[in-house]
């Protein structure tokens, strides 16, 4: 029988495959649609494009990092790659929600009937699912740029505290009252979204 840590292992290197797989043939699906098929593209065709991308770092920034250090490899990320990494999967995450949101908006948008009040949205469609996904890069920009002065290396793998402590890297110490409304800031953000 194997051991807990090797089946939890397989599972990552299955999820990891499995994500970046998929993601990766829907990447080539709409690259392949947006080049040679552009008579077939639709305007939701765009907003799929960015979840695929998002979906696909997000997917790598996380499962890579988890998966060596399930391996334990020694000193993977220092502190550039460790605020390199967890700055990237924190945007990628922040705008799979984002963009999840600005597509349900569009389905809702697309489905009102013609003689709804909310109908002279759609010939406006187009600019504003362009400007939401810019908007939602730059909100996310903003709020976990932030962060990237303070994630730092792990130095000591035995040491327990308060916030982010995963695998290779850790936060700084919060100043009094600061990591709550850091927080506090990501949960009204994932919410309103």
């Amino acid at each position: 029988m194997l051991p807990s840590n090797t089946i939890f292992q397989i599972l990552l290197i299955f999820q990891f495959c499995l994500g970046v797989i998929g993601n990766s043939s829907l990447l080539m699906l709409y690259i392949y649609m947006f080049l040679f098929r552009p008579h077939f593209k639709k305007l939701i065709d765009s907003v799929f494009l960015h979840l695929t991308i998002v979906n696909l770092s997000t997917i790598m920034f996380t499962l890579i990092k988890d998966i060596m250090f399930s391996f334990r490899v020694p000193n993977f990320l220092d502190d550039i790659g460790c605020k390199a990494v967890l700055f990237s999967f924190r945007i990628s995450r922040g705008l799979s929600i984002c963009t999840t949101s600005v597509l349900s908006i569009f389905q809702v948008i697309t489905i009102t009937p013609s003689n709804s009040k909310w109908a002279w949205l759609k010939p406006r469609l187009s600019r504003w699912i362009f400007y939401s996904l810019l908007c939602s890069w730059l909100i996310n920009l903003l709020i976990y740029g932030y962060m990237l002065d303070l994630v730092i290396a792990k130095t000591n793998f035995t040491q327990i505290g308060h916030g982010y402590s995963h695998g290779y890297c850790q936060n700084k110490k919060f100043q009094k009252g600061e990591s709550g409304s850091f927080f506090s800031l990501i949960i009204t953000h994932d919410l309103f979204y």
